[in-house]
């Protein structure tokens, strides 16, 4: 048995004794020690809150513990005063929400448990919170102001602080004051580069300061630019009496460009800033004149050109006339039917002519419309009702590119798309929304970019850029084509007609030509229609078995197609041959007006006329009053040439018309 065994009962309960004690001591050491070592951590957000708001504490009890009995204390300024109290969760982990109150003032808050405390967070409790906004475009070339814009709110007075971010951290660049709305522009220069920037409003001792989000800006390296080149190389010939338009082109530069000459224009022509040449010449000759541009940052161009200007190739153009001419229609100072060509006296430079009822209508090279005969209705346009057997002018208006004579109305079109009336206005024939005759030329309603005109008996008809085709007056048959018998005091569309490239008409029928194809609309008793039968039609039909057709024609009760060959059809009456086929059997559709080769133009009123390429006119049908022109009065069922006309250039005649027109440059200008 071992010794110790054998120590009497005292030394053993000693050594008992001093081992639990001993036992105890180290435990108790252990206890101070997981004291030693027990934290709270402690996070409050926002640092800064407006009166009224709450404030979020939240934190974790290291070692992690749950249950652990928390104070949420706030320094008062005498001592640490507890404000709420709580217990940690899962993981040790506690959250507290407390109510601010509604005075301003600075907080100091701590958690506590029995063995450790968190370190002391600090809260602002304000009136209100600055909320800067900002914003600012991007790129910015360099030497170019930055422009940063936004607003404050709430509404507030001061000034705000454009700041950038620079190594050492935000730098402010410049300062602006805010608007009465608590707006602001901040403008500041830098060089290229990447930057980040924001906005900073100070702040008060109850309001805090408010800070924008980055703003992104790139300043990029001015672009080398060039001065501006001017690329055009030459200029449009110009024409005496003629009116001209050429615009000078450049490249480069920093627009708006604006051009300037070094030297004259000729005499009539002007340039305007924006680079466009107009005006009339008035004189022929050549001149070299320097054109120069400049752009917006000063820098030039230049370039010399030469500008021609010379004598209208039609200004001999004479006019001559046939036919009936009771009223003085024929221009040649008498009143004496004429079976044969005459000249209208002392008008020459034609380019187009045409007739209505007893009134004849030249338009000159110049832009210039000349009238004579039967005035009775205003058809001059010149604020009288004075007939006149030798040609007057129509008021002094230039810029006409096209005339046509309805019965008892003029029409004139003008280079800037417009149509223009005047005459009798009982069935509406001026367009402009009434029914009132006018002796001067008034504008017809909402035509714009019209490229050409012409009228029936009481109707007229526009051919607009876009290929439309629109009607105005008499709409007894239909030949407003809109699917109606209404008249129409002002334009209306006709119906289905797009893209068309010509028109016709005389009487109460019209026609149009579409992508080679003749349609035709209104009055068709006598066939006139082209599409087989002899019932009047309120829209556009096809005109049986034609393509190829380059222009349409037509005279009262009949109608023409120029085809592409050169040959001509026609379909309608044929009393008095107006169909040319040698025949007085009408024909519903289509038949070839026989012996016709090379003609390339049509026109129209009582008698068919057709220019052929070698300058002579043919004539067929009525010829009432010598209209045919053969120095006859004998109606003609086949074509044959107009006597004594050569090198014509132009033919014309129209609505009711009882002779014909033509231009000839066989005459020198006077």
């Amino acid at each position: 048995m071992p010794r110790h065994s054998q120590l009497p009962l005292p030394a053993v309960v000693r050594r008992l004794t001093a081992a639990l004690a001993a036992l105890c001591l180290l435990l108790a050491g252990q206890s101070s020690a997981a004291a030693a070592r027990a934290h709270l951590s402690l996070v409050v957000a926002p640092s800064t809150v407006h009166v009224g708001a709450s404030v979020s504490l939240s934190g974790r009890v290291s070692p992690s513990a749950k249950g652990v009995s928390l104070t949420v204390q706030r320094d008062v300024g005498k001592g640490w005063v507890t404000v709420a109290r709580t217990r940690s969760g899962t993981a040790g982990r506690y959250a507290v929400v407390l109510r601010t109150g509604r005075t301003p003032s600075a907080w100091r808050l701590r958690v506590t448990s029995a063995t450790a405390s968190s370190a002391v967070s600090s809260v602002r409790v304000v009136k209100k919170i600055f909320v800067v906004q900002a914003s600012a475009p991007s790129p910015v070339v360099a030497g170019q102001p930055m422009v940063v814009t936004g607003h404050v709110s709430p509404k507030a007075k001061g000034s705000v602080r454009l700041q950038v971010l620079r190594k050492s951290g935000w730098a402010t660049v410049t300062t602006s004051t805010l608007s009465a709305a608590s707006t602001f522009t901040v403008r500041a220069s830098l060089p290229a580069g990447a930057y980040r920037l924001r906005v900073v409003k100070a702040f008060t001792a109850t309001i805090a300061g408010g800070i924008s989000q980055t703003v992104a800006v790139s300043v990029t390296v001015p672009p080398v630019i060039a001065p501006p080149v001017v690329t055009t190389t030459s200029l449009p010939a110009a024409t005496v009496g003629l009116p001209y338009a050429a615009t000078l082109s450049a490249v480069g530069g920093v627009g708006p460009l604006s051009w300037s000459l070094i030297g004259g224009l000729a005499s009539g022509l002007t340039l305007a800033s924006s680079g466009l040449i107009t005006g009339t010449p008035l004189a022929a000759g050549s001149t070299t004149l320097t054109v120069s541009v400049s752009d917006a940052g000063g820098r030039t161009g230049s370039l010399p050109l030469v500008l021609t200007v010379s004598t209208s190739p039609v200004a001999a153009n004479a006019a001559f006339a046939w036919g009936s001419n009771s009223k003085g229609q024929l221009g040649d100072g008498t009143t004496v039917d004429r079976s044969s060509p005459v000249g209208v006296s002392g008008l020459t430079g034609l380019v187009a002519m045409s007739s209505g009822g007893s009134t004849g209508y030249g338009l000159r090279f110049d832009g210039s419309v000349w009238a004579w005969g039967d005035n009775a209705y205003g058809e001059y346009g010149n604020g009288t009702t004075t007939s006149s057997a030798m040609p007057v002018r129509l008021t002094a208006l230039t810029g006409v590119t096209a005339v046509a004579g309805g019965q008892a109305s003029s029409y004139v079109l003008r280079s800037d798309g417009t149509v223009w009336a005047s005459g009798y206005n009982g069935d509406g024939e001026l367009g402009n929304g009434t029914t009132a005759g006018s002796l001067v030329l008034v504008r017809v309603d909402g035509l714009t970019g019209v490229t050409a005109i012409t009228a029936g008996a009481a109707s007229a008809y526009a051919l607009r850029s876009d290929g439309t085709v629109w009607a105005w007056g008499d709409n007894a048959f239909g030949e407003l084509g809109n699917n109606s018998i209404t008249n129409s005091l002002s334009p209306v569309q006709v119906s289905g007609i797009v893209g068309a490239t010509s028109i016709a008409t005389a009487g109460s029928t019209a026609y149009a030509v579409v992508g080679g194809i003749a349609w035709a609309w209104g009055a068709g008793g006598r066939g006139q229609l082209g599409n087989g039968g002899t019932v009047s039609s309120t829209i556009p039909v096809q005109v049986t078995g034609l393509t190829g057709v380059k222009a349409v024609g037509a005279t009262l009760s009949s109608g023409y197609a120029l085809l592409a060959d050169g040959t001509v059809a026609a379909w309608g009456e044929n009393n008095d041959g107006d169909l040319g086929n040698g025949t007085t059997t009408d024909s519903s559709t289509p038949v070839v007006v026989t012996g016709l080769t090379g003609v390339t133009a049509l026109a129209g009123g009582f008698t068919a006329y057709a220019l052929r390429a070698n300058g002579t006119v043919w004539a067929w049908g009525n010829n009432i009053s010598g209209s045919i022109g053969d120095g006859t009065a004998t109606n003609r069922l086949l074509p044959v040439q107009v006597s004594g006309l050569n090198r014509v250039v132009a033919i014309g005649s129209g609505s009711d018309a009882e002779g014909g027109y033509a231009i000839s440059g066989r005459r020198a200008a006077p």
